[in-house]
């Protein structure tokens, strides 16, 4: 009985923890306790003193305001929209599937990996330049927005296309000037001086890079405009282009692949 009570007693007298008291309070000091537990805004594991395991993915300090910095998010919210990530990305559960899910990636990359594929991005992802503040609130955004995200799927692999000599309907009328990702073909075409067009079809593909019938480019639309693109906006620099029927139907079937 007197072990016993010299137990309770020792415990009582022990420094009380906050409610989200974890493993991370043994060696940071707590802050913002108002806004949660520790790994609501740094992520990692803390449930472990074992370093390595409880940083696993962890979200510096300098990205983890992105719970409570509502101008960063809401400028990189901008910045998404301004540059149509989701006419190939889903973000906040909104976007086309055609490369990963920016909601599961969220969770699985690092604040810098994501940062570093804004700055560098891959083959057939657009450059947008972004400046290390426009590409930080970005990835301050996509954070927020996996976070908040009601479902969060997983993502199909990257298809890599392997032509063997045989180039796609795109890549040979197209692919000089323009690139095209995907769902079923992966990446094609390998010009720079061209819009990409990936999602073109879709809600998310900018409306306003020509006057168009309905605002919105369609399989009828598309041939039109690759057959005589000055007649539908007579500044293009864009040449006719002649297409046999069946290649109007391998080109558009691509984007709608």
């Amino acid at each position: 009985m007197v072990a016993r009570a010299l137990l309770l007693l020792i415990f009582l007298s022990l420094p009380a923890f906050p409610a989200f008291a974890s493993m991370c309070v043994k060696c940071h000091k707590p802050h913002y306790e108002k806004t949660g537990s520790c790994t609501v805004c740094h992520r990692g594991n803390s449930e472990t003193s074992r370093k390595n395991i409880a940083h696993s993915g962890l979200i510096t300090k300098k990205y983890a305001d992105f719970i409570i910095n509502r101008q960063a998010v809401s400028g990189g919210g901008k910045t998404i929209e301004n540059a149509h990530c989701r006419r190939c990305h889903v973000t906040g559960g909104k976007g086309n599937d055609i490369a990963p899910d920016l909601d599961t990636e969220s969770r699985r990359k690092t604040a810098e990996t994501l940062k570093d594929k804004l700055m560098k991005p891959t083959d057939y992802m657009p450059d947008f330049r972004m400046n290390d503040k426009t590409a930080e609130d970005s990835v301050r955004y996509i954070l927020n927005a996996g976070g908040s995200a009601k479902k969060v799927s997983g993502t199909a692999p990257y298809v890599v296309f392997i032509t063997q000599g045989k180039k796609s309907a795109f890549d040979g009328k197209c692919g000089g000037c323009h690139r095209l990702l995907t769902r079923k073909k992966g990446g094609t075409g390998h010009g720079n001086t061209a819009p990409n067009l990936s999602g073109l079809f879709s809600e998310y593909y900018p409306a306003d890079t020509v006057k168009m019938e309905g605002g919105r480019w369609n399989r009828e639309i598309l041939i039109k405009w690759i057959k005589n693109p000055r007649k539908i906006k007579p500044d293009s620099l864009m040449p006719p282009i002649l297409l046999t029927p069946e290649e109007e139907k391998r080109i558009t079937a691509e984007f709608e692949s």
